[in-house]
């Protein structure tokens, strides 16, 4: 594992009774992530800790978060030769201490509840080993652009992957216990890494072949501000897509029959997007996301798996 450097206070360091831990990993984002930070610090509770990730490979970041090191819920960590978000959640996972991680975004607010209604959900569902709450865009000229988000109606548990359509990862929380029982994180999968999404998706859907629940929530959420002009989100596509291509070849390479045939029948629904709006002398709709899912899933069948874990190895 790449040597990291934690910082904290000298005095008040959070002792291993905490609950639950917060998880934000930050890269490339200068003084933004100040903007989590505050609305994670004004939560009025002392029993969580808050770990923040810092994989900028200058001290720009350092030197933004130095205000809050005050704060004693604070673990600054940073792993400035690392590179890639599941590796970044795994580092996360180590210097945390809380039996729950809720993780969210650097340029993501919360609300003040958003602790306390997390750690009901999970003592609601004994079961379940990953959460997904809704992320709500933040304020923004739709004319211009769009911010990623998901919105989740009702609360609803899923024990079959098969019918999960998917959160993301800016409103995730995952009990620790489920996570070191399938190796944590794929670190090759996450934006930075070697395949560049679906680094949230590819760990629900491992905890649940390993006997876990996923439980979408709409009792609290997360509001994003993570803007994207309408050409960023074209490569936005092309880089989940990729991911996600590469993420399900795993399945694919562990010859696990039930999620081969739910691959392939998410193929043939994209082939019929597409055929459909040819037909009708329409612009192809999904055409790119296949192009780029079929060249994610060529890739991810080119590196070899942990079977255990459904890991990418590190090596080719």
């Amino acid at each position: 594992m790449p040597a990291t450097t934690p910082m904290t206070p000298e005095a008040g360091e959070n002792a291993n009774t905490t609950t639950i831990s917060v998880l934000v990993c930050t890269r490339g984002r200068g003084d933004t992530v100040r903007m989590a930070l505050d609305s994670i610090l004004s939560i009025p509770d002392n029993t969580f800790e808050l770990v923040l990730i810092d994989q900028n490979p200058d001290c720009s970041t350092k030197q933004a978060v130095l205000p809050y090191l005050h704060d004693a819920r604070l673990k600054y960590v940073h792993a400035s030769d690392t590179k890639g978000l599941g590796l970044a959640h795994n580092l996360g996972m180590e210097h945390s201490s809380g039996s729950i991680v809720a993780i969210t975004d650097d340029d993501c607010t919360v609300p003040a509840d958003w602790l306390e209604q997390i750690k009901d959900v999970f003592e609601s569902h004994p079961n379940v080993g990953i959460v997904f709450c809704s992320v709500m865009p933040g304020e923004h000229d739709a004319k211009l652009g769009f911010i990623p988000g998901f919105e989740c109606k009702r609360e609803r548990i899923i024990a079959n992957p098969f019918t999960w359509r998917g959160g993301i990862g800016a409103g995730m929380a995952v009990r620790r216990t489920a996570v070191e029982a399938i190796g944590g994180f794929d670190a090759l999968l996450g934006p930075g890494a070697v395949f560049p999404a679906a680094d949230d998706c590819d760990i629900a859907i491992r905890m649940v072949i390993n006997g876990y629940q996923i439980c979408e929530t709409n009792r609290t959420l997360v509001t994003h501000y993570g803007f994207r002009t309408f050409e960023e989100g074209k490569e936005l596509t092309k880089r989940d897509s990729y991911g996600y291509g590469a993420a399900m070849s795993k399945h694919i390479a562990a010859r696990n029959i039930p999620m081969i045939v739910s691959i392939f029948l998410n193929f043939l629904y994209f082939v019929k997007v597409v055929v459909v709006a040819s037909v009708k002398h329409r612009k192809p709709t999904g055409a790119k996301r296949l192009v780029y899912f079929i060249l994610g899933l060529a890739s991810g069948l080119t590196y070899s798996i942990d079977r255990k874990t459904m890991r990418f190895l590190s090596q080719r």
